[in-house]
């Protein structure tokens, strides 16, 4: 069987290009910072005690325990729908 081999040749101005390179790379550094804020945040939540948490939140700690095992809930549930495909 014969080897066909096929060749292209692409010519154009790189402008486009080159400005979508830019948008994406403010994009990624954009990403960056706001990746870099939320792990500050989620580093000063880590040091508060619950007590803490809970009264900055407006709960009592067994609500936040209470909302934490409800979402904890709901997102196995959604693992279960996903795994077996249950609508």
């Amino acid at each position: 069987m014969a080897e066909i081999v096929l060749g292209a040749k692409i010519t154009g101005d790189s402008t486009e290009f080159e400005k979508a390179f830019s948008t994406a790379q403010k994009a990624t550094e954009s990403f960056d910072k706001n990746v870099s804020k939320s792990f500050q945040k989620s580093k000063q939540q880590a040091s508060k005690s619950l007590a803490e948490i809970a009264a900055e939140s407006g709960k009592t700690v067994n609500q936040l325990r209470s909302d934490v095992m409800k979402s904890a809930a709901a997102y196995q549930q959604a693992a279960r729908h996903l795994q077996f495909g249950i609508q």
